[in-house]
């Protein structure tokens, strides 16, 4: 068998429609979340914890993309983490029109979003007046650092403020993004692949050319050959599943935990999306329970 079919290649395939659907629905939820971030923003003025709440939104960005790139089934890295992009900078113009919108009246009420929805989306259609604005702003200066006449904040250094939150952002949404793995996709049965971990921690694969080599000439009898691993030093097997597919996957990661259980959990992918026949898959299954991935698995 050539090497190429052992493991799962994405197929690549985003239609212009399923990536105007995940950016169009996730900009409708940024927008909203936009509103609430910046509410919070504009209230807290404890730096440190501004820093987080930037940070949150980031990985808001980055989760939203995730979820609409799964719903509308974009099975392209590389067009995921653009529209990731793209979210992430339509999130930064939307929380800067909503700290606009907020400054704009003097009670700070969530409703206001509802209560005066049309000069809210005269903003958001209208980059013309953001941009004034903004000058404007950085022309005054709205906040200060320090006691009650401490620095006021304008100019370059509000620019350069304004433009390090919108980095974090992006940052923090596009990073996180590619630490996410791949989620294998069945174009046979239009869906993703389901998964499911063995509940049994394995010794670790030190070898991997000699195991591969195992797993070529007999899968199931080359996991079943694994010995049990310890609770620092292990390998978890992980199967992918589709309904009417003769054939499934499996990814195995070694597991070091350091400081004795109390330090580091250390990953290492040791084998990526390899097919296995069904019929071994369940001559394993027959030895070991499987139990179903949460969403933090994937």
């Amino acid at each position: 068998m050539s090497t190429l079919n052992l493991y799962y290649k994405e197929s690549g395939i985003a239609s212009p429609l399923s990536i105007s659907l995940s950016i169009l629905s996730g900009a409708i939820i940024l927008l909203f979340c936009s509103f609430f971030y910046s509410l919070l923003i504009a209230n807290l003025s404890f730096i440190y914890l501004n820093f987080l709440i930037v940070a949150a939104y980031g990985f808001i960005v980055c989760y939203t993309s995730r979820a609409f790139n799964m719903i509308f089934k974009i099975r392209n890295r590389k067009k995921s983490i653009v529209i990731t992009i793209i979210l992430a900078l339509l999130a930064i113009y939307f929380q800067w029109i909503s700290y606009i919108f907020i400054i704009s009246f003097d009670e700070l009420d969530p409703a206001l979003l509802f209560k005066e929805w049309d000069f809210f989306f005269n903003l958001l259609i209208r980059p013309d007046i953001f941009v004034s604005t903004m000058i404007d702003i950085s022309n005054v200066g709205l906040w200060s650092i320090g006691a009650s006449n401490g620095t006021t904040l304008k100019g370059v250094l509000l620019w350069a403020i304004w433009l390090g939150e919108a980095a974090i952002i992006i940052y923090i949404a596009v990073k996180h993004y590619l630490n996410f793995e791949t989620i294998p996709f069945s174009e046979k049965d239009n869906k993703w692949f389901k998964k499911e971990l063995l509940d049994f921690d394995f010794e670790r694969v030190v070898y991997k050319k000699s195991f591969v080599e195992e797993l070529l000439q007999n899968p199931s009898e080359a996991i079943l050959n694994l010995k049990r691993g310890d609770g620092l030093r292990h390998s978890k097997i992980s199967v992918f599943s589709s309904e009417t597919e003769p054939r499934s996957l499996i990814t195995i990661d070694n597991i070091v935990i350091t400081q004795r259980g109390k330090g580091k959990r250390d990953v290492t992918k040791v084998l990526e999306y390899y097919y296995i026949d069904n019929l071994h898959l369940s001559i394993i299954r027959s030895k070991f329970r499987t139990k179903t991935a949460s969403i933090f698995d994937y």
